[in-house]
């Protein structure tokens, strides 16, 4: 237990335990003020030692309540709460505090009574004291229970949201897919049905196919005859399709660079991406709603580079 939490603990509890005794003193001399006038100064009788005992129980029943109080307080000022362990030594607290007042109130029980020339039954009032204490002790624990048993069912919480996905960023992701190419915005269904690897083979065939479109409508025959990643150099050789952004490459071996970093993309979205999702999905990774929508972004783009490759 951290020794800071018990210290205070002990401080809130030597506090109450004060003020219950200034309770069970108050009351005794009441008590004894009573008696009194009535008897003067015989010795006590039974009924009296029974009162007695019972101002002792109470005083019991305060200490063990306040020790558990005083435990609670310190960890929730703390803004944490008790392990297992801790719990269990804090019940072994009280238990073992009610032991020592047990013990503490007979002695003092036993001196007053003799002091007022009486004497107890058998004795000593430990026994009387442990079950008069009895019911405090079993409502102390029923507390005690209360109290680990929420902080149980509040960490079984915590670890259960912990381990559920973030609804923000999949409603982000929703969101974001109005952004892509027209022929993706309504990939949502891939999403709500945890189809994520799908939805990624779904783009980059939808982009195979948009090349295979382009293919069709040339006439020429070293077109006609690729297909997947080798038709992005033949339409590229063929000039079926041109870099876009005719300032880009300050003279031909510029752009023509440029160009060959082009193809290499569009060809390694077919190579790297489309063949892997495609035919070899279960050997890859599981991925995210965000990483899902990171790769549908790519094809994205991919498909905008074709368009605007088209002249």
């Amino acid at each position: 237990m951290d020794i800071q939490i018990k210290n205070y603990a002990d401080s809130l509890y030597e506090q109450a335990q004060m003020s219950s005794l200034g309770t069970m003193n108050d009351a005794r001399i009441e008590f004894l003020r009573r008696i009194s006038k009535l008897s003067g100064q015989q010795p006590l009788g039974g009924t009296e030692t029974g009162a007695v005992i019972k101002f002792h129980v109470q005083h019991i029943e305060r200490c063990m309540s306040a020790r558990m109080e005083s435990f609670r307080t310190a960890y929730s000022e703390s803004e944490r709460d008790p392990t297992d362990e801790e719990f269990t030594k804090i019940l072994e607290a009280v238990q073992d505090l009610q032991q020592r007042q047990v013990k503490q109130s007979a002695a003092a029980i036993s001196s007053f009574i003799q002091s007022r020339g009486g004497a107890l039954m058998g004795g000593d009032a430990t026994a009387s004291l442990m079950a008069g204490s009895a019911h405090g002790h079993d409502r102390v624990l029923r507390e005690w229970k209360v109290w680990r048993d929420k902080v149980r069912l509040q960490e079984d919480h915590k670890a259960s949201a912990a381990s559920k996905p973030d609804p923000a960023p999949f409603h982000a992701v929703i969101s974001a897919l109005r952004l892509l190419h027209p022929d993706f915005k309504d990939y949502a269904h891939y999403l709500n049905e945890e189809k994520l690897k799908e939805a990624v083979a779904a783009a980059f065939e939808r982009y195979e196919n948009r090349l295979n479109e382009i293919r069709d409508k040339s006439r020429k025959v070293s077109v006609r005859n690729s297909a997947g990643k080798d038709l992005v150099y033949q339409l590229f050789n063929s000039r079926v399709l041109r870099l876009p952004y005719n300032k880009l490459g300050r003279n031909a071996a510029a752009k023509s660079a440029y160009e060959q970093a082009l193809t290499s993309m569009l060809s390694g979205g077919l190579g790297w991406i489309r063949n892997a999702y495609s035919h070899e999905k279960h050997k890859l990774p599981e991925i995210d709603e965000v990483e899902a929508l990171e790769l549908l972004f790519v094809a994205s783009y991919l498909m905008r580079m074709l368009r605007l490759s088209e002249r």
